[in-house]
């Protein structure tokens, strides 16, 4: 055997006895089964067989006591000390709220206090830090359409550019034994070198997915009117008299002098979409179903060695969206944005 190696036979953790299980316990010794006989019929160890023998012998009873158990290590004034420090300090540590109580306590302990007041520590969401005007711009846009029905909803275009990579973000858990993260079998190794990327320009309308349009090389403003002249002919084949609204972040390309111009010369309603304000841009979820697609696809398959195996698979996840009521979903969800940013006073939605 490899001195190196280490076997580790798992911890079982049996559910309590029932009280039906004690019963039959007393009732089978009563009966002239031995200890171990009971123990091996209900497969349980000889020492809980023999405690719920010795507290009925003793007591009388096979309740137990209300109380017995490991005693708590904080009070009642420290357990509110603790508590009420992680909810002034949301981003403490387990260690650094317990230290702030002055108290020796493990991060499961602390973790049981948060739960008795249902806080639980949560990964924290990610969102671009908001200036006071940016806030105040995005309180103003929210509760000028926070009284639009769908329909009017239904009349809104969503585009944006983002960039899909073949470099899976975040981490995968693994389930495995203790001390074992390093074997082979546990280790995620499907984040290969040589990342490969493509920028897209997208657009979304109440009818579903537009068309994704690869960016060659950087973008510009004058490939960004290229794109536009392309695209606006289709979107107005979707609606009626050209009769819609335009979603759009104010980007520095988005808002070149020249850009302005096209849209203004278009039978187009501009909303003027605030700054840092992905959340009011449902389109911003389709990049991320994009991502997700592609993410499950390489963990699944293995590396993308050519960025036409990208966009393939791309072109394949696109269309997995367009045939799903994913879009159809998102613009039910409008309405709602717009009530939720305005009654945070222009705070980020959960979007």
């Amino acid at each position: 055997m490899n001195s190196g190696e280490i076997n580790e036979t798992p911890r079982i953790r049996r559910p309590h006895l029932t009280l039906d299980e004690k019963c039959k316990i007393v009732s089978m010794h009563s009966a002239g089964r031995k200890v171990s006989e009971i123990a091996a019929e209900l497969q349980r160890g000889k020492q809980t067989i023999r405690d719920i023998l010795n507290r009925w012998s003793n007591e009388e009873s096979i309740l137990r006591k209300a109380g017995t158990g490991k005693k708590r290590k904080t009070s009642e004034e420290e357990d509110t000390q603790l508590t009420q420090f992680a909810i002034n300090n949301p981003f403490a540590t387990n260690e650094q709220i317990a230290n702030a109580a002055n108290l020796e306590l493990s991060k499961q302990s602390v973790s049981r206090r948060l739960k008795d007041v249902k806080r639980k520590r949560y990964v924290a969401a990610k969102k671009p830090h908001l200036t006071g005007d940016e806030i105040e711009e995005r309180f103003d846009y929210a509760l000028n359409y926070s009284n639009w029905t769908n329909d009017e909803c239904n009349q809104v275009v969503c585009m944006d550019e983002s960039c899909v990579e073949t470099t899976p973000k975040g981490s995968i858990r693994v389930t495995r034994l203790r001390n074992t993260r390093f074997d082979k079998e546990n280790i995620d190794d499907s984040q290969h070198a040589g990342r490969l990327s493509i920028p897209i320009h997208a657009w979304i309308s109440y009818h579903g997915l537009g068309t994704m349009t690869k960016i060659d090389g950087h973008l510009n403003s004058e490939k960004y009117m290229e794109i536009l002249q392309t695209e606006i002919p289709k979107i107005n084949d979707r609606f009626q008299h050209n009769n819609w609204y335009l979603v759009n972040d104010r980007s520095p390309i988005h808002t070149a002098n020249t850009i302005k111009e096209y849209i203004r010369s278009l039978p187009v309603h501009d909303m003027n979409h605030p700054r840092k304000s992905p959340d009011l841009n449902p389109i911003e979820n389709v990049f991320g179903e994009l991502k997700r697609k592609i993410k499950k696809r390489i963990r699944s398959e293995g590396r993308i060695r050519r960025k036409e195996q990208l966009w393939n698979w791309m072109s394949d996840a696109w269309k997995e969206i367009a045939e799903s009521n994913f879009v159809y979903h998102l613009y039910r969800t409008f309405p709602i944005r717009f009530y939720e940013v305005t009654n945070k006073h222009g705070h980020f939605s959960r979007f």
